[in-house]
Formats: C-alpha cells, sequence, structure tokens
C-alpha cells in the first residue's frame, strides 16, 4: 500500500476504511501490503510505538492483534523480550523455499492437467497475456504480481485442498521476494518465455514437458533470489 506523508514529513500508512472491520483487521491488513510493497522491508525491526504512528494512531491492543495474524501468515516473527521484526531469509532458506515450492507445484501441475486441463490453460492463458504489460525492465512490480498470480493459478487448478492450504504457507514469501528482487529486462524475458511455454505445453497436454520446464524454471528462480536478495534489501534501506 503507498505510503501517504502528512504536513509533519512523517510516512504514514493509510488504513482501508471497509465497512465494519475491525481496527486490529484493518491494520493487519495495511501492515501486509506493506510489507508486500516493501515499504517495509524483510528483517526491518518494528517498533510498536512506531507502528502505531505509521498507522495513524491506531491503539497498541488493535496493533498487536494484527502483528499476530502476521505472524500466523508467516510474514513477521514475534520473539518475547527482543520485539518484532518483518520476516528475513537466508540463502540456505530460500533454497529450502524453493525446494518445498517445487514439490507443492508439481504436485498440483499434475493433478491439474489430469482432472482440469482446460480451465488450467484458460485461465493461464489470460495470465499470461497480462503479464505483456511487466515485460519492460521499468515495471518488474506488474510482472511480478501477475507471476505470483500464474503459480497460484497452477496450485488453485489442482482441486487439492491440502495442497492449496500448504501453499498458502509460504505463498506471501514468495510475493515478497518477487517485489522485493527487481528483475531486469533479460530476467523478465527469460522468465516470461518460460510461462510463454508452460502455458503451450499445458494446452497441448504435453505432460512431461511441462514438468521439466516447470522444474528448471522454479529451480533457476530460486537460484536468482538466493543471489540477489541481500544485495536487494541493501539497495532499498539505502534508497530510504
Amino acid at each position: 500500500m503507498p505510503e501517504s506523508r502528512k504536513s509533519d514529513g512523517k510516512r504514514r500508512l493509510s488504513i482501508p476504511q471497509i465497512g465494519r472491520k475491525s481496527a486490529a483487521a484493518a491494520a493487519a491488513e495495511a501492515l501486509e501490503q506493506a510489507i508486500l510493497d516493501g515499504e517495509l522491508l524483510m528483517g526491518e525491526m518494528l517498533s510498536e510505538a512506531a507502528l502505531c504512528n505509521l498507522l495513524g494512531g491506531v491503539s497498541r491492543t488493535p496493533l498487536r492483534e494484527a502483528l499476530v495474524e502476521l505472524e500466523g501468515k508467516g510474514l513477521v516473527d514475534i520473539t518475547p523480550y527482543r520485539g518484532t521484526r518483518v520476516f528475513l531469509l537466508t540463502g540456505p532458506q530460500i533454497e529450502q523455499l524453493g525446494c518445498y515450492r517445487l514439490i507443492l507445484e508439481l504436485a498440483a501441475l499434475d493433478a491439474a492437467m489430469l482432472h482440469a486441463p482446460d480451465a488450467l490453460a484458460e485461465e493461464m492463458a489470460q495470465i499470461v497475456a497480462d503479464m505483456e504489460k511487466g515485460i519492460d525492465e521499468e515495471q518488474s512490480g506488474v510482472f511480478g504480481r501477475f507471476d505470483t498470480k500464474l503459480h497460484e493459478c497452477i496450485i488453485a487448478h489442482s482441486g487439492n485442498q491440502y495442497l492449496i492450504d500448504a501453499y498458502h504457507l509460504v505463498a506471501l514469501k514468495l510475493a515478497v521476494l518477487r517485489m522485493l528482487v527487481a528483475r531486469n529486462a533479460e530476467a523478465i524475458g527469460a522468465s516470461h518465455r518460460d510461462h510463454v511455454d508452460l502455458l503451450r505445453h499445458v494446452t497441448q497436454g504435453h505432460h512431461g514437458e511441462a514438468r521439466a520446464l516447470l522444474t528448471r524454471h522454479i529451480e533457476g528462480g530460486t537460484r536468482y533470489y538466493a543471489e540477489h536478495t541481500q544485495a536487494a534489501l541493501a539497495l532499498r534501506a539505502v534508497g530510504r
């Protein structure tokens, strides 16, 4: 969620006013979006007082409820007597995340191509078409959002609620990585070509080829994030 600036020059995150949404739920939504957008960086320590001000005067009780909700989603780590920080992934943890993701996405692809191939191909085709909007290097964030949507589409069409729930454990972390680690035109182009080829294999029912391509795609993405995450964090921190 884009931050706003008050007349005192301090940054604020606006809390969405949606119906009767509680202060805790609204604060959790605003903070989740701030983490996804990189307003709150991976590894950043979070002061309750600073967050209350950032959210325009939310009191500490709903803020703490919001942080507990975000901890359940894996977006923050709360340590007694040490405080709260946005989750942080080391290189080895990113590699483990990639292995977990590969297991789930291959299983989902198998199920979707067996039970719902037409529905999978139709939705993938729309997402791949929308991805064209983010091909330019300057639109890495747009591409990242559609990248996330495409892989979640594969999971959703598996029709297996256990797979879907398991993927939800890491989906937000993956989305944060995609938005944090900006990809240049070459990396975006290579990723998009993989998506186009994957769509073609799914549409034509080439199961083995689709599995092989998805494996290569995820393994390559995992290496890319492991190699570039720390530099991306440092660059974002300097730019604040």
